[in-house]
């Protein structure tokens, strides 16, 4: 389950578009009008080709998301028995585990009931963690480049879980 900006379903990429809800807008129509869902389902879409993509879409155009949503499309993702949630999006600023941000928990909470959550650790190129990859139970994910070397853009430090490609990714 892709929790992000939704997924423009109708990209050739996009092999294995199963379902979704949009929460920024409340209705079932996933379709991205930002395009930053739609390279991570297309990273997916290589990747796993034989997975089903559920797709949350809580942020918008402009790529502002709440947390309310963001809460809403996790709990969607958990209600619906997916096997993995990634996060390709975050907020906030911790050095540290943040396991009571009310993201996080959930997230944590997803973890527990057996949910493979995975998240990025952000773009301010520091030490700091966004939730929910600052969740103590949730797989961290910071970007590499093409030399296999920590993209400088990218955040976490000494937390990260996992080092992948994800600077100047095509699909």
């Amino acid at each position: 389950c892709i929790i992000d900006t939704g997924v423009d379903y109708n990209n050739p990429a996009i092999t294995n578009y199963q379902t979704g809800f949009d929460f920024v807008n409340n209705d079932s129509d996933v379709m991205d009008d930002n395009g930053h869902g739609t390279s991570v389902a297309g990273v997916v879409s290589k990747i796993a080709p034989g997975s089903l993509l559920y797709i949350a879409k809580v942020i918008d155009a402009n790529g502002t998301g709440y947390e309310s949503t963001i809460l809403e499309g996790l709990q969607w993702c958990i209600d619906n028995n997916v096997d993995v949630i990634s996060f390709s999006i975050g907020s906030g600023s911790y050095d540290g585990f943040c396991d009571s941000n009310i993201v996080a928990e959930l997230a944590n909470s997803a973890v527990s009931q057996g949910v493979f959550v995975v998240a990025a650790t952000g773009n301010d190129g520091n030490s700091s963690l966004k939730s929910p990859s600052c969740a103590s139970n949730v797989t961290r994910v910071a970007s590499a480049n093409k030399q296999d070397e920590f993209s400088n853009f990218s955040s976490g430090g000494e937390m990260i879980d996992v080092l992948a490609p994800g600077e100047n990714v095509v699909v």
